[in-house]
């Protein structure tokens, strides 16, 4: 099961005063994914898989934007680190990676910069690849893979 935690702040303004507010806007959008090569698709909530073993491989696209729509873009300048979290730990050993698919900014610390008043988009690419030896005897293996995007405004 792929599943995606966000936090956020939210207040509730008065309409009047909503062109003094800034807008923060950062959004998960799943892409596609594959599982032993074969597509599974991407829902929104989530994917589990069952009897996994030895040599299984999870592709899995997304991106990260900072805008909703055509109207909707972020006016402040964030920045944001994703989190893998493969629970529950079980037997079968695995190696995960998370890919960026293509050269934006970073801080030294990790953290990835989301621009300001332009559409943008980062695309990701999350590969886990099951190991082990194909012949042990794991039991019935069920695991959930989850997304954590931590974010916040940058000064």
């Amino acid at each position: 099961m792929t599943g995606v935690s966000f936090s956020r702040y939210a207040v509730i303004t008065d309409p009047d005063y909503f062109d003094d507010v800034a807008n923060p806007i950062i959004l998960y959008v799943g892409k596609d994914a594959t599982f032993n090569d074969e597509s599974v698709g991407a829902s929104p909530s989530g994917m589990t898989f069952s009897d996994v073993k030895p040599g299984d491989k999870l592709i899995y696209h997304f991106d990260i934007r900072n805008f909703n729509g055509d109207e909707e873009i972020n006016n402040v300048m964030l920045r944001y680190r994703i989190e893998t979290d493969v629970s529950p730990l079980g037997d079968i050993p695995f190696e995960k990676k998370l890919t960026p698919n293509g050269n934006f900014a970073n801080d030294p610390s990790g953290w990835s910069i989301l621009g300001i008043n332009q559409k943008i988009v980062h695309g990701y690419t999350l590969t886990i690849e099951w190991q082990g030896d194909p012949d042990g005897d794991y039991g019935q293996e069920e695991q959930t893979v989850l997304l954590i995007i931590n974010s916040e405004q940058l000064p």
